[in-house]
């Protein structure tokens, strides 16, 4: 299993809202050893999805080119917008095939790992019910991890659906309660739904570093959340 904190780092191309970055995905170097020591088929697993995430980034480059090329002198932009669009077009095939091969990979492994990878995959590709059937596939094999339903929430919150996302914000917390971001988010979430009576503000004092500062400490479902100021 990929640690919580290391499954949490996809950006999503999306105009919807966002949560604060929580995708599984592990396309950095000091994530793959940490899989590796576990499971060398999850690791492969999970290179592969960062191999996956990097046709994306082409694509966007592609997109960022397009919108220079536009802002280009009159007459001159022609070449660089054929050139863009080109690219973001073959950026979109490869993204396609590569996600249709991951989903094949995933299924001949079929365990919750491979459904997590699965779903980070699709969310990078905006592929939202997609992604929560792979989720759902997950909670099969396993249903005590935390990092799930944080997906989860992420999946819910990008298609605005205020409620399902508080739900799976809280069974994340209700797994993990040492995890400060998870606790952030269905705070703001609650917050945004007008809960009041779900959040319970104290007043209180601290020490760091021998200098006293005050904070607030924001109660939600037993879990403590502080907030400096």
């Amino acid at each position: 299993m990929v640690p919580r904190s290391l499954a949490f780092t996809l950006l999503l191309a999306s105009a919807g809202p966002v949560l604060a970055q929580p995708a599984a995905e592990c396309p950095t170097a000091e994530c793959t050893p940490v899989v590796g020591a576990t499971n060398p088929v999850h690791t492969q697993l999970w290179r592969d999805a960062a191999g996956t995430h990097q046709i994306k980034i082409a694509f966007v480059d592609a997109l960022q080119r397009f919108v220079r090329a536009q802002a280009g002198t009159f007459g001159d932009e022609g070449a660089d917008l054929r050139d863009s669009l080109r690219a973001m077009r073959d950026a979109l095939t490869q993204w396609d095939r590569a996600i249709a091969a991951f989903q094949a990979q995933a299924a001949s492994i079929r365990d919750a790992e491979s459904s997590m990878a699965l779903a980070t995959v699709l969310l990078d590709r905006h592929r939202i019910d997609d992604a929560l059937r792979a989720l759902a596939a997950a909670e099969q094999s396993d249903d005590s991890r935390p990092d799930l339903y944080a997906m989860r929430a992420l999946a819910y919150d990008v298609s605005n659906r205020p409620d399902e996302t508080v739900r799976a914000l809280r069974r994340a917390t209700a797994l993990d309660a040492r995890d400060p971001t998870t606790s952030y988010l269905l705070v703001q979430r609650l917050t945004q739904l007008v809960c009041v009576e779900q959040i319970a503000f104290n007043k209180s004092g601290a020490v760091n570093n021998g200098a006293a500062m005050s904070y607030g400490e924001i109660v939600v479902d037993d879990h403590v959340v502080a907030i400096s100021h």
